[in-house]
């Protein structure tokens, strides 16, 4: 008996012209088998074994392999197929896997139960957790929000840098303004941000950021039960549908985000052209039934904490352990430290009009702005030898080139002069600054520091006054106030 690939390339050669005893000799295979097959023209056939020829080994492990399988679910075939070689198995482990199949085909699929929701009356939040984007600095992992109203299927997408409450806040503000209003429930897991305390039944103890943000939109939490996904499960479908959808269709059209607000531009484009005619039109019949959504306050939607700048112009978050620059004029003056869900702005009473704003970081990270410190740096040049965070002085590689062209760290006036270019951030920004010290360097500049001010702020600030436009005057106005002089007539007398 042949296997179906010799018939194969026996038929080939013998094409080919190839007789039968080379055909054999190639083939290692009898000259009468060769003429049988290219006489009869069918290929082998095979009868089905009617019995095994030995004895299966997974026989005495069947009751093991059951228990194992029954009592830890997610146990997988290579798991039980490593604790059966401990138990003396010697059969292979593709024989476990092919078991395993036939038990998980015989026992009970689980069944689902469709839900209904009355309009307007609940909707479904949750996080999609680390989900990998290209972003023009590199790759990200981002938080998505989806938000979703049971009733008519609408959803709607927003991306977040960290899973926070103010993430959580404003995205569920953003949702209730897509969707055109509030529902009188909203169903939420137990997130840390939100959820202090799980108790027992549906009892939650909820932060008190979270109590306010319940207060102020009017609506009520139903609470899921810890590890069922299944109380929230059209939320958690969106989630499993359109997060893989949202990383393919980046990946197939290129897409390459500036930042978290272009990517929620992106989110929120593609979720207005992928919801259905047919959920748009139940949608639009239960925005009647939702409640108007009241105006965004910070307030609710931050976390607010009072602080004194430190002496070093530094505000900390104890939360996360992040530290934040401030101007000068705000050391030592009571402020109030405003942390969103991307952005963290410091607030002063003492100076209403200042406003001070950082792109919010990660734990124990910190953000010190160039422009917060340098004018006070400029005036003390020794104390950047040693500085903690020297290496904000150094944003563009053109940067480090420059003050080695002057002499170096070391020289004391390198150092005055260095910091004094840079304090021209004040009327400029780094990347125009970088481009000027390039030009003044391979220019050989003797003041450098004055040929980079009059580079960089020439139209800014004009040196000289306007030309002026002669004026003729008129003094005919003025002689019509003169009083006239009167004539006196005289006589001689005689």
């Amino acid at each position: 008996m042949i296997i179906m690939k010799e018939f194969c390339k026996i038929r080939a050669l013998a094409r080919d012209g190839v007789n039968k005893s080379e055909i054999a000799r190639r083939l290692h295979i009898d000259r009468k088998t060769v003429a049988k097959y290219l006489r009869e023209n069918n290929p082998p056939s095979y009868a089905k074994r009617q019995s095994p020829t030995r004895k299966d080994p997974l026989l005495p492990f069947e009751k093991i392999i059951a228990y194992w399988h029954s009592s830890v679910s997610d146990l997988t075939g290579r798991d039980i197929y490593e604790k059966l070689v401990l138990e003396g198995y010697k059969g292979s482990e593709r024989s476990v896997y092919r078991r395993l199949k036939h038990l998980r085909a015989s026992e009970d699929k689980e069944r689902f139960f469709q839900q209904s929701y009355e309009a307007g009356e609940q909707c479904q939040f949750d996080f999609k957790e680390k989900v990998i984007l290209p972003f023009r600095d590199g790759d990200m992992a981002v938080h998505l929000h989806f938000g979703t109203l049971p009733h008519s299927g609408f959803f709607f997408i927003s991306a977040w840098r960290f899973k926070t409450y103010e993430a959580f806040a404003e995205g569920a503000h953003r949702f209730f303004i897509q969707a055109g209003g509030i529902p009188r429930n909203v169903r939420i897991d137990n997130l840390s941000p939100c959820v202090a305390k799980v108790l027992k039944g549906d009892n939650r103890i909820y932060t008190s950021h979270y109590n306010r943000f319940m207060e102020y939109y009017g609506f009520e939490t139903l609470p899921c039960r810890p590890g069922v996904g299944s109380d929230k499960g059209d939320v958690e479908r969106e989630i499993r549908t359109h997060t893989a959808r949202i990383v393919r269709r980046c990946k197939l059209e290129g897409t390459v985000f500036s930042g978290i607000e272009d990517l929620n531009a992106w989110l929120k484009d593609y979720c207005s052209k992928i919801i259905s005619q047919k959920v748009i039109e139940s949608w639009s019949q239960e925005k009647s039934s939702l409640a108007p959504v009241p105006r965004e306050d910070h307030e609710i939607l931050c976390r607010t904490i009072e602080c004194t700048p430190t002496p070093w112009g530094t505000v900390r978050d104890q939360l996360s352990n992040t530290i934040y620059s401030v101007p000068d004029n705000l050391i030592g003056v009571r402020c109030q430290l405003v942390i969103g869900a991307e952005k963290v702005r410091v607030l002063s009473k003492a100076h209403p009009t200042l406003l001070v704003e950082h792109q919010r970081q990660h734990k124990d990270m910190r953000s010190i702005l160039l422009a917060h410190v340098i004018k006070s740096l400029s005036r003390k040049p020794a104390a950047m030898i040693r500085w903690a965070h020297k290496e904000i002085l150094f944003p563009m590689p053109e940067c480090k080139t420059f003050l080695n062209w002057l002499g170096g760290e070391a020289k004391a006036s390198a150092r005055r002069e260095f910091l004094l270019c840079l304090n021209l951030i004040q009327h400029s920004n780094i990347e125009e600054i970088s481009l000027g010290m390039e030009i003044v360097r391979k220019n050989n500049s003797l003041n450098p520091y004055e040929d980079l001010r009059n580079l960089l702020l020439v139209g800014k600030h004009p040196t000289r006054l306007p030309e002026q436009i002669p004026v003729t005057l008129n003094f005919r106005a003025y002689d019509a106030l003169i009083p006239k002089e009167k004539k006196h007539a005289t006589s001689r007398v005689s």
